[in-house]
C-alpha cells in the first residue's frame, strides 16, 4: 500500500482468475489470477479541482 498525502492511495490487488477459450478448438483453460494496482481517491479530491 502506498500513500500520498492528498492525492490518494495505490494498493495491491489479486485479481479474480480468468477462464478463456480457445476459438479453434473449444477447450477452455483457466488463466493464474494475476496482481493490479488499484487507485483509491481521497473524498476531498475532485477530478475538476485538478485541472
Amino acid at each position: 500500500e502506498l500513500k500520498l498525502k492528498n492525492k490518494g492511495k495505490f494498493i495491491l490487488e489479486d485479481r479474480k482468475r480468468k477462464t478463456v477459450q480457445n476459438i479453434h478448438t473449444g477447450e477452455k483453460t483457466k488463466l493464474p489470477p494475476k496482481k493490479i494496482f488499484k487507485y483509491i481517491q481521497p473524498k476531498n479530491l475532485n477530478i475538476s479541482e485538478e485541472k
